[in-house]
C-alpha cells in the first residue's frame, strides 16, 4: 500500500509539473557522458549493435516516421498533454540515416540495409556526427515510441513508430566512426557471451 500511494505521489507530481511545462520537451539541455564506460557497459544497455556504412542521410518531420494512428490521436485528443504533442509534431525534425550493414555485433536483422533515427535538436541529445559515405559503429535502442524523447507525458503511445524507424541513438550512446580497436573488443564480447550459452 506504502509502495502505490508513493506511485500515485510520483505520478500526481510529473503530471503537474507537465502541465505547467510549456516547452513540452524532457530536458532543456543534454546531459551526458561516457568517455570513461567500458565498451561491455554500452554493450548491456543497447538493443542493437552494428557497423555499417551510411547510405543516405536526411532529415524530416517527426510526422513522417509515426503511425497514421499516432497522428489522428494527436490531432484529436482534447487533453493538455496534446497540445504539446501537436506542438512536436508540428515543429519537430529527426535525423534519418539508412545504413549498409556490415557487421551486427547484438540484436538481428534480416535486412541489409536500416534506417537509424536520432533526434535533430542537441537539447534532444542528437547524435550530429553522421556523414554519407563514412563507417560506423551504431549502438541502437529499439523503441516503439519516441515520447521519451520529446514529451513528459505518462502514456508513452503519441508518437508510435512505423516498423522501420524503431532503431534510435543519441549521443548519450556509444554511436561513433568505426574503430579497429572497438571492433576487435566487440567481436571478443559477442564471441565470450555466444560460448557462455
Amino acid at each position: 500500500m506504502k509502495n502505490r500511494l508513493i506511485l500515485i505521489s510520483i505520478h500526481l507530481i510529473v503530471i503537474s509539473g507537465f502541465a505547467q511545462n510549456k516547452e513540452c520537451g524532457l530536458k532543456k539541455e543534454c546531459l551526458c557522458d561516457l568517455t570513461n564506460e567500458p565498451v561491455a557497459h554500452s554493450f548491456d544497455l543497447s538493443d542493437i549493435i552494428i557497423q555499417g556504412k551510411i547510405i543516405d542521410l536526411d532529415t524530416v518531420q517527426i510526422s513522417e516516421i509515426i503511425t497514421k494512428e499516432s497522428i489522428l490521436k494527436i490531432e484529436q485528443d482534447s487533453l493538455n498533454r496534446a497540445e504539446c504533442a501537436k506542438n512536436v509534431m508540428r515543429n519537430t525534425k529527426v535525423v534519418r540515416a539508412k545504413i549498409g550493414i556490415k557487421e551486427i555485433f547484438k540484436g538481428q536483422s534480416e535486412l541489409n540495409e536500416i534506417y537509424i533515427i536520432t533526434p535533430l535538436k542537441e537539447q534532444f541529445c542528437s547524435y550530429s556526427g553522421f556523414n554519407i559515405g563514412e563507417n560506423y559503429i551504431i549502438y541502437g535502442t529499439k523503441n516503439e515510441t519516441a515520447d521519451l524523447y520529446f514529451l513528459w507525458t505518462i502514456d508513452l503511445d503519441y508518437f508510435q513508430l512505423k516498423p522501420n524507424y524503431s532503431i534510435w541513438t543519441n549521443k548519450c550512446k556509444r554511436t561513433k566512426l568505426t574503430e579497429e580497436s572497438e571492433l576487435k573488443e566487440l567481436r571478443e564480447t559477442k564471441k565470450r557471451l555466444k560460448n557462455k550459452r
